[in-house]
C-alpha cells in the first residue's frame, strides 16, 4: 500500500539533512503525494549514485516502523 504525504515529507526531509537534494510530488505536482524525485546531473558517477541510493535507504530506514516502505 502507498504511503502518504506526510511520510513521504519526511523521508524528503531525512535526505536533506544528508545533503541530498531531493522533492516530492506534494510540492512540485498534483497528486497522493507519495513520489520522491531525483534529479541529478547527466554526468553522474558511480559514487554520486551509490551515495543517493545509500541516503534514500537510510532516510527510510530511519522512520523506523513509520511506514512499510520496500526499497
Amino acid at each position: 500500500e502507498p504511503v502518504d504525504a506526510e511520510t513521504t515529507q519526511a523521508v524528503v526531509s531525512r535526505c536533506l539533512r544528508r545533503g541530498l537534494i531531493v522533492g516530492a510530488t506534494t510540492t512540485a505536482t498534483a497528486g497522493p503525494g507519495n513520489v520522491i524525485m531525483v534529479g541529478p546531473p547527466l554526468i553522474v558517477g558511480e559514487d554520486d549514485l551509490a551515495f543517493i541510493a545509500t541516503t534514500l535507504g537510510e532516510a527510510v530506514d530511519d522512520l523506523d516502523g513509520r511506514a512499510e516502505m520496500s526499497r
